[in-house]
C-alpha cells in the first residue's frame, strides 16, 4: 500500500541520512557480539515459525536472506504505533502481529536482526537519520556468499542494488555522495 510520495520520501530520507553521515567510520573500535542461534529465545524463535523451512526455498544465501525480508515485510504490520516503541523482542512483536497491532520501523528490525541472528547469520541495525532530524531504523546483514554487508530495509521490504550487486549502507551512501544515486537501483 505504498504511494509514489511514500516511496519518494523514503528515497529522499536515506539519500540525506547517508549524505550527513561521517564519509568513513570513526577511529574508536565498537565491540560486536552475536547470541549463538541454538539457545535460549533464539532457537525457540526459529522452530516457533519454522524458519528453516520458510528459507530452504531460497537457492543461494542471498535469496534466504531476501525471502526473510519479505516475510516480516508481509507477516508484521507497519504503523506509526508509538505505545510499543521500546519493545525489541522479537516473539512479543510477532505477537502483536498476530493480533494485527502494527509497529514502528525499529520493531521491524529488531525482528529482521534477531531472525537472521536465529539463522546463523550476522546482522545489525542501521540508524538513518537526516539533517532535518527524521528517523528510519533499518538492516544490515553479512553475506558470506558475497563477503560483504547487505542494506535491508523491511518497512518498505527492500534492498538497494548497483548492477545488480546488492549494496551495503556505506555503499548507497557513496553512490549518493558521488552521483545523487544515479547508478543505484531501488528493489522492492
Amino acid at each position: 500500500n505504498m504511494t509514489g510520495r511514500t516511496i519518494i520520501a523514503l528515497v529522499a530520507l536515506l539519500a540525506a541520512a547517508v549524505a550527513a553521515a561521517p564519509e568513513e567510520p570513526r577511529d574508536h573500535k565498537i565491540s560486536f557480539a552475536s547470541e549463538s542461534f541454538e539457545t535460549g529465545e533464539l532457537a525457540r524463535l526459529r522452530k516457533l515459525y519454522n524458519f528453516d523451512e520458510m528459507i530452504s526455498k531460497g537457492s543461494s544465501e542471498l535469496e534466504q536472506m531476501l525471502l526473510l525480508k519479505n516475510w516480516v515485510f508481509r507477516n508484521i504490520p507497519y504503523r506509526q504505533n508509538y505505545e510499543y516503541s521500546q519493545m525489541h523482542n522479537s516473539l512479543q512483536i510477532l505477537q502483536l502481529a498476530t493480533a494485527n497491532i502494527g509497529v514502528l520501523c525499529t520493531q521491524l528490525s529488531a525482528v529482521y536482526t534477531q531472525l537472521a541472528v536465529a539463522m546463523g547469520w550476522t546482522s545489525r541495525y542501521v540508524y538513518n537519520r537526516n539533517p532535518a532530524g527524521d528517523e528510519h531504523s533499518t538492516n544490515e546483514v553479512w553475506s558470506n556468499q558475497l563477503a560483504k554487508w547487505i542494506y535491508i530495509d523491511t518497512t518498505w521490504n527492500l534492498h538497494v542494488e548497483k548492477s545488480g550487486v546488492p549494496l551495503s549502507a556505506l555503499e548507497v551512501r557513496r553512490e549518493w555522495l558521488a552521483n545523487k544515486g544515479r547508478n543505484v537501483v531501488y528493489v522492492f
